[in-house]
């Protein structure tokens, strides 16, 4: 599953992010196109995050320990790095244990449960689904939060009928290494995300955007919160940031109903991964630990 993920981004290429290439698709900026309206929502599904302090999270969220590896990419993922703060939050956690990253990746299946246990969605009549997110917390260079759905069946088979990879926000933390594509950027990375849609492995079977934060009037540095959601429906994905659009793709669109939802952290020694950032987490190590703040996240179901 991860393994083809970690294909698609290579394909789309720190060229492609760079350029914010994306194919029949539509990008919102410099005006003013209308906030998402939830009076035409209701809420079918929510994880406020509330509970006392160092608490695990809810059940339906299971910890992926990298197919009993403990281990994915270049970070080590614990149970212990993901508890809730006690103030309404779940605080995702980065840190550095004799040298290794450790952090962790919470997601609604398991393989190793019933698929009854799971909790999945997909776009029926139409939903939105968002997780609001306080990043200012993460500083490390090479740090690579996501907010995403995905189709642990057939993710990848180039039938977007039968599942998908829906990001709906990946941040990656990189001030602009002379050695790394994201000098070219102002800030380097640390007002801008990603969203993407991937249904298979081969060339044009994704679509992926780089979002300047700026250019909508948001600063991700401030200091609060701020919600990343996909409007879903059959024929399309149209991305918001504080419930303003910022990309619409109509390509490649899933109706499975078998997505489920991810938080993650995770972290690739570049150069060559981690879409070429050139960042090497022991660089960082006086900035660890490092926090990603997660308020909630919300499922709604367009109303008949």
């Amino acid at each position: 599953m991860r393994a083809t993920r970690m294909t698609m981004v290579r394909l789309a290429g720190a060229a492609t992010l760079a350029l914010g290439a994306f194919v029949a698709a539509r990008t919102f900026a410099h005006a003013a196109p209308p906030l998402l309206d939830l009076s035409g929502y209701r809420l079918v599904w929510a994880d406020e995050f509330d509970g006392p302090a160092a608490a695990r999270p809810r059940p339906h969220w299971f910890f992926f320990d990298g197919w009993g590896k403990g281990k994915w990419r270049d970070a080590v993922y614990t149970q212990e790095d993901a508890s809730l703060d006690g103030k309404g939050h779940l605080a995702l956690r980065a840190r550095l244990d004799g040298g290794v990253l450790k952090t962790s990746f919470l997601q609604t299946y398991d393989w190793k449960v019933p698929q009854q246990q799971w909790t999945t969605f997909g776009p029926g009549s139409g939903k939105y689904i968002e997780a609001r997110v306080k990043l200012d917390g993460l500083e490390a260079g090479g740090l690579w939060f996501a907010f995403w759905l995905f189709d642990p069946s057939d993710a990848y088979d180039g039938n977007p009928a039968t599942g998908s990879e829906i990001d709906v926000v990946e941040y990656l933390v990189s001030a602009g290494k002379p050695t790394s594509w994201t000098k070219n950027l102002p800030q380097g990375t640390l007002n801008h995300f990603h969203v993407a849609n991937h249904w298979g492995k081969e060339a044009g079977q994704s679509g992926t955007k780089l979002i300047d934060a700026s250019a909508h009037g948001v600063n991700l540095r401030d200091g609060g919160f701020h919600s990343f959601g996909v409007a879903w429906q059959a024929d399309r994905l149209i991305y918001y940031l504080d419930h303003q659009p910022v990309w619409e793709t109509r390509n490649g669109v899933s109706t499975s109903d078998e997505h489920a939802l991810m938080l993650s952290i995770e972290y690739d020694q570049g150069p060559g991964d981690a879409w070429g950032l050139d960042e090497n987490i022991l660089d960082h190590a006086a900035k660890l630990p490092d926090t990603a703040l997660i308020d909630h996240v919300r499922v709604y179901a367009r109303k008949p």
